[in-house]
């Protein structure tokens, strides 16, 4: 009798701890999300503004740390946003 009703608080436990962790870990994710979309919007936005631009007219230093910001989100979100990225640094070359 004793052992039933440990099984059932051990696996009353179990299906506590399976359910923070999904929710741990799905909270985890939209934060990497959120950071992501922080960085890689701003940088977007700074490497379209500079590729309006003329070349001879384009700052590059600016141009860098769009690409940069866009890179650290292109990271943090775990290839969110890598097409885009990809696509616009080939558009430079």
């Amino acid at each position: 009798m004793a052992k039933a009703q440990n099984n059932q608080n051990s696996m009353g436990s179990m299906v506590r701890l399976g359910f923070g962790l999904t929710l741990g870990g799905l909270l985890a994710s939209l934060i990497f999300f959120a950071v992501a979309i922080a960085f890689f919007i701003p940088g977007f936005i700074i490497v379209k503004k500079q590729q309006k631009k003329e070349k001879a007219a384009r700052n590059g230093t600016t141009l860098v740390i769009g690409y940069v910001l866009m890179g650290l989100g292109m990271v943090i979100g775990l290839g969110f946003g890598a097409g885009v990225f990809f696509s616009t640094l080939s558009e430079d070359l």
